[in-house]
């Protein structure tokens, strides 16, 4: 990528109606837009040229994007990979984050969180010291000089659980991803950062989604699968709106 302004993105996606919603963005934050609506057609553009993003859904006419993504990781690196997609599958999202996905949204998408994401891509395209991630929060209000300053603070305490309260829409995910950053700061790679909603999660899949689960378990448990605890191991797990989960599930 010739500047940190600047960056080509490659969307992989068969729904044209979402795939303009992206380009719009993307181009708006200075990306340079390609477009495949499967997985042959994305093969034959990487190996054309190597692109700084991918925008990647998961369902796709001919294969799914994590069945894509290993071969990706491969052939490309350096490129930054952001899967999207309607049907989420935490377990898949979180073994593909620590094999180096760079983030995991779900659809319907909200376009200030995917703008935010972009943002992040942009600072690691660019090159930036992860120390600088304060940088990625916006304005100079007393307030937000004193919530940086509790924030580096709890990241020289990597092992401590840390509280973040505020009403929805203030932020909170965006502090996590900082905290996050700085905790690691001289990492090339940083490990895995992994969000939940929690009130996207029913009640009774809970527990199971949180410290997963053996083959046999229960019935329909044909394979182990990994919980949210185990797949944030040596990183973050952001658990954001824990507040409405049920009382009993919260203990």
């Amino acid at each position: 990528m010739s500047t940190p302004e600047k960056f080509s993105c490659l969307i992989v996606d068969d729904d044209a109606g979402f795939v303009s919603i992206l380009a719009k963005v993307v181009t708006q934050e200075g990306g340079q837009v390609t477009h495949c609506g499967n997985l042959q057609a994305a093969r034959a553009e990487i190996n054309r040229q190597v692109f700084d993003l991918v925008l990647l859904d998961n369902r796709l006419p001919d294969g799914t994007g994590f069945e894509f993504h290993p071969q990706l990781a491969r052939h490309c690196p350096s490129s930054l990979v952001i899967m999207i997609t309607g049907v989420p599958e935490l377990a898949k999202a979180i073994e593909h984050t620590r094999n180096g996905l760079f983030d995991y949204l779900t659809k319907p998408l909200n376009v200030a969180d995917f703008t935010a994401c972009l943002h992040r891509a942009k600072l690691r395209l660019s090159h930036a010291d992860p120390a600088d991630a304060a940088s990625e929060l916006i304005g100079d209000s007393p307030a937000l000089r004193e919530a940086v300053t509790a924030l580096r603070q709890a990241a020289r305490h990597a092992t401590t659980p840390v509280l973040l309260l505020g009403e929805t829409g203030t932020g909170k995910d965006l502090a996590a991803r900082m905290l996050h950053r700085l905790t690691y700061p001289a990492s090339t790679t940083l490990p895995p950062y992994i969000p939940v909603n929690c009130s996207a999660v029913p009640a009774e899949m809970f527990e199971a989604e949180l410290f997963g689960s053996e083959k046999g378990a229960y019935t329909g448990a044909d394979k182990r699968r990994v919980g949210l605890i185990e797949g944030a191991e040596g990183g973050t797990l952001f658990l954001d709106e824990i507040t409405e989960t049920p009382l009993a599930q919260q203990a």
